[in-house]
């Protein structure tokens, strides 16, 4: 009953710190104002290039995001506007844009979903309150988490579905509709490779550990391909239900390969490592990057050395696939050009993982100081 009573008490307080810290530092996220000549110049953008030929506005993505989510809470087709990404988190900026004329509401909520996720798995790997409690603090004070949530991007939704998809397939290991519905909301959140890759890393992992369910697990991604297919309900009415959705998500992966653009390999771990990258335009100089914390590189130093001697060790278990998964996902995304919100999705779980360490650190060396 304690330890129940000291979890939401925590979940409160973070809740709360988190509210404060926008409010104080970041009040435009509460002030913002849906302005609706946005869906004029997005007509006339980059992400409609078939109506519109010979003239263009370069908008951000977060004003694509918006426009779409707009677009989508009106009826019109997701396939249509914004179709490389699914349409999940833009529908939410759209009905934020409905509830509150402020699309930034949404982003707000999801920014306390991945806190209480993190908080929960941490919680969940550990044991221990405190770590779970401290962890949070580090992503919740972490500048490119402050940066990200306040802003209409796609990423802290997928980051927060990738962190509740740990928890429930290794802590609800038989209950397949939890699994397959978060799994199909991560894949909806951004891209589904993303998803892929996660998916790859816990499948290797549950073979190894002999721990693989193969009824269960065919049955999770039935139910996450049947989540992520209601996603696009509004197509498949606007067309009599003859909507293609494999030959569609055949087309996402198509243009994202025509669009893919890479300066060299690696130069996501770089900028992960020193804050810098270099430009894909103009000069192609290196340059500064904000926002970078320099518990980035610290957190993949360490938890490097962590991998290297688990190994020899042989130590497999939940703790190391936790930082794992960080790390090799940031190989994988070096095959593209660096971007720092793409770093989000690692975040919770190097905290975690650093957490844990300077916690096990500071225990070996009290008696010293007691």
């Amino acid at each position: 009953m304690k330890k129940t009573k000291l979890l939401w008490i925590n979940i409160f307080l973070i809740i709360v710190i988190y509210l404060t810290t926008l409010f104080f530092y970041k009040k435009t996220v509460f002030t913002t104002k849906f302005d609706l000549a946005l869906i004029t110049r997005y007509f006339l953008s980059q992400d409609i290039p078939h109506e519109v030929p010979g003239k263009r506005l370069f908008l951000s993505d977060e004003e694509v995001y918006t426009a779409a989510g707009y677009l989508y809470i009106n009826g019109e087709d997701p396939t249509k506007y914004s179709f490389d990404h699914p349409p999940l988190i833009k529908y939410l900026f759209g009905q934020s844009i409905k509830l509150f004329n402020n699309p930034l509401i949404a982003q707000v909520f999801l920014g306390a979903l991945l806190l209480i996720s993190t908080y929960f798995l941490a919680l969940k790997l550990t044991k221990n309150h405190l770590i779970s409690f401290i962890s949070t603090l580090i992503l919740l004070f972490d500048p490119l988490f402050l940066d990200t949530s306040t802003k209409a991007l796609l990423d802290v939704g997928q980051s927060s579905f990738a962190v509740l998809y740990f928890i429930s397939l290794f802590y609800y290991k038989k209950n397949y509709v939890l699994q397959g519905i978060i799994l199909g909301l991560f894949a909806g959140s951004k891209f589904w490779i993303t998803p892929m890759f996660f998916i790859a890393i816990f499948v290797i992992y549950k073979i190894y550990k002999k721990e693989m369910e193969y009824k269960i697990f065919v049955k999770h991604l039935i139910v996450s391909f049947i989540t992520y297919s209601l996603m696009y309900l509004q197509t498949f009415i606007l067309i009599g239900w003859k909507f293609n959705i494999i030959w569609h998500i055949l087309r996402t992966f198509k243009f994202r390969l025509q669009h893919h653009i890479q300066v060299f390999f690696g130069g996501s771990i770089i900028l992960f490592l020193s804050g810098y990258f270099k430009m894909w335009w103009g000069k192609l100089e290196w340059t500064r990057s904000f926002p970078w914390s320099p518990l980035w590189p610290i957190s993949l130093l360490s938890g490097t050395f962590y991998i290297i001697k688990s190994f020899f060790s042989k130590k497999i278990d939940l703790s190391l696939l936790n930082i794992v998964i960080p790390i090799t996902y940031l190989f994988y995304i070096s095959f593209q050009n660096p971007f720092p919100r793409y770093f989000l999705i690692t975040l919770p779980f190097f905290y975690i993982f650093l957490a844990n360490a300077v916690y096990k650190i500071f225990k070996k060396l009290k008696p010293f100081y007691s």
